[in-house]
Order: structure tokens, then sequence, then C-alpha cells
């Protein structure tokens, strides 16, 4: 039973309890020589509240049981009334959280899940990719567009680069398929400037691009993207254990990722 259907329980068996009740003390006070009545009728038609006939039988009130059993189902109509509303309030906000707990679910599972598994993959190859290079600050974009610089790769290095590459294609593809939707908007300037880098990877990938690393070395990957999504995965799970722990309360509207001031800008 749920919590809605157990208040409207509650509710209607407090009536029908209450009743009974009022119902039983009109009948006790009806047939009990000793509890005192009100007005009864004799001589003018009216008898002291407490009176006796001479047959020594107490009369009961007529309106008594009446009015007791109009009382309890007023009552009992007011309570039926208080449950119903209670119990439609608690249903619609339960219904609610478990929307957005399904919303959650999906982002989760189809957008930051997924970017994350794979972003993580292409760091790990990249930075196997770099072992091999005299270049400190090495990046793979600026790489591919310096002359000569492929030319020069391994084969097992030649390998590396096109995994890198068909990764950021997909990458691409969940940013602009997903991305948007699935996240706080604190996070769109930092997906675009992903998106664009990855671009310009399979542009240059393919020659496309003047080999020029200088023109185009504003659109490296944005390292802090990572740092940014799990972020943005901590706040998520918190919410949805949120909703999870408390389903009969209203939570108000998600919070918007709070970024800290040490990440840098896009």
């Amino acid at each position: 039973m749920t919590r809605p259907h157990l208040i409207a329980f509650i509710g209607l068996t407090w009536a029908t309890i209450m009743f009974g009740g009022c119902a039983s003390l009109a009948t006790t006070h009806a047939s009990d020589p000793r509890a005192p009545m009100t007005a009864q009728g004799s001589g003018y038609g009216v008898v002291a509240a407490g009176s006796v006939p001479a047959d020594g039988r107490s009369v009961p009130n007529p309106l008594l049981t009446p009015a007791l059993s109009a009382l309890a189902a007023l009552l009992g109509a007011g309570v039926g009334y208080w449950s119903t509303q209670r119990s439609s309030r608690a249903g619609i906000i339960q219904k609610t959280n478990e929307l957005e707990i399904e919303s959650i679910d999906r982002r989760l599972s189809e957008f930051v899940g997924p970017f994350m598994q794979l972003s993580e993959e292409n760091k790990t190859l990249a930075a196997e990719l770099k072992r091999g290079q005299t270049v400190s600050d090495f990046r793979t974009l600026t790489a591919l567009l310096t002359p000569g610089w492929r030319a020069g790769l391994s084969s097992g290095d030649a390998s590396l680069l096109s995994v890198v590459v068909d990764n950021g294609v997909a990458l691409r593809k969940l940013l602009m398929e997903n991305g948007a939707a699935a996240v706080s908007p604190q996070l769109i300037p930092y997906f675009s400037k992903a998106s664009t880098h990855f671009r310009f990877l399979e542009l240059a990938y393919k020659g496309s691009l003047d080999e020029n690393p200088a023109r185009f070395g504003d659109y490296v990957y944005p390292r802090e993207l990572d740092g940014i999504m799990a972020l943005e995965l901590v706040r998520l799970q918190t919410r949805r254990e949120l909703l999870r722990s408390a389903p009969y309360r209203p939570h108000g509207a998600m919070q918007d990722l709070d970024l800290s001031d040490n990440l840098a800008k896009p």
C-alpha cells in the first residue's frame, strides 16, 4: 500500500469509528435509566430533564440519535475530504519526483557516463602517444599541424593517433546529440570548445587544414572539462539520492552546477 492510499485508509477508518462511537453513545443514553436526558414531553408537553414517567421507564429523546448521527457524518465527510486532498497532493509529489529520477537516470546513462568513459580512454591514449614525443607540453592537434611530425611516427604511434581521432569524432557526436539537454547550462561553453577541438582534430588528421600550429593553438582540448564533468556527475547523483530518500516531499528545482573559481574559463 502506497503512502497516499494509507492516508486515505486512515481517514476513512477514523470516520467510521467516530460514526460508530456516536451511534453507540446515543443508544446508551436512550436505554440507560440513569442517564439524564433533555426535556421530555409531559403535561403541557414538557418534562424536566432527567424526569421519569410513572412506570419508571426513561423516555429517550427522539432527536438525540439523529443529531449525533448527523454530527458523525459531518465529521466523517470532513475527515474524508482532508484525507483525499492530502492523498492526492502526496501522489502528485511522488509522481513528480519519480519523473525527475527517470530524467536523471537518462542523463547519466545516455550522456554523462558514456562521455566520461570515452573521454578518459582518449586521455589515456593521448598520454601514451605523448610518451614518445620530445615536446614537454605536447598537444595532439598542434602536433598534427606541425610539418613532418606525422611522417616521423612509428606504426604503433600512428595507430594510437588514429584511435584518438576516431574517439574524438564519437565524443563530438555525443556532445551534439545529448550534451545540451543533459547537464547544467554552465557546461555549454566548455562543450562548445571541446566540440570545436574535435572537429579541428578530425580535419587536421585528414589534411584539410593548413600546417600552422600557432594559428590553431587556441583550439586544443579544454582539459578543465574533465574536472567539471566529475562535478556534474556528483551533482546529478546527489540529487537522485535526495529524491529517492524522500519521495513524498517536494524538493524544488535542482540547483545549477556551482563552478569553483579555480577552474579555467572556457
